[in-house]
């Protein structure tokens, strides 16, 4: 699939997720690692995408709220 095709299929899913709402950890499934992904990201190592909260992917840096 390249990005385009994968921009695509996120836009005509977009008004249904917002409708039903999608959670913190759905988005992130369902818009930005395909889109890492398609950008040549390898979304299953863990030392290149980084799970949300991972200290390490700021290098020990951890914004505050």
């Amino acid at each position: 699939m390249s990005l385009n095709r994968a921009l695509e299929e996120i836009r005509d899913d977009l008004i249904r997720w917002q409708q039903t709402g999608l959670n913190e950890s759905q988005t992130i499934q369902a818009i930005v690692l395909p889109v890492l992904s398609e950008l040549g990201w390898n979304q299953r190592n863990p030392f290149e995408v980084y799970p949300p909260g991972h200290s390490q992917a700021l290098g020990n840096y951890s914004p505050t709220t």
